[in-house]
């Protein structure tokens, strides 16, 4: 995958990895300066917009009900969780460990193996 900048572009190897780039290279700019992030897979295809904030969209024309694909909330990317994956991050660890963790229904393992590897 490549995220491209304007006229930057930089590989990345998925979408946390594309919103943590496009902050790292936003820093403290203003959305003036700073277009908007666009993630094409190896194909060249679009796969995905990031916005000023680094969350991750769905590369499909904007709509009223379009929602973020990963949500980058103080620098921290989290995916979009709908309300049992909240309920089911509010469990205590010890309850947690019930549950598969490597779940694709939470994602959590991409996040937890992407903070760990980089």
């Amino acid at each position: 995958m490549m995220l491209h900048i304007g006229r930057h572009a930089f590989p990345v190897l998925d979408l946390v990895a594309a919103s943590l780039r496009y902050q790292q290279f936003r820093g403290a700019k203003s959305s003036k300066v700073v277009p908007e992030g666009v993630v094409h897979d190896d194909s060249g295809a679009i796969v995905a917009r990031v916005s000023y904030n680094g969350s991750v969209w769905p590369a499909v024309p904007y709509h009223s009900k379009l929602r973020p694909l990963l949500y980058a909330i103080g620098g921290v990317v989290r995916p979009r969780l709908s309300a049992t994956d909240q309920a089911f991050l509010g469990l205590s660890a010890a309850d947690r460990k019930q549950f598969d963790d490597a779940s694709p229904r939470t994602g959590l393992h991409r996040l937890h193996a992407h903070k760990e590897t980089h």
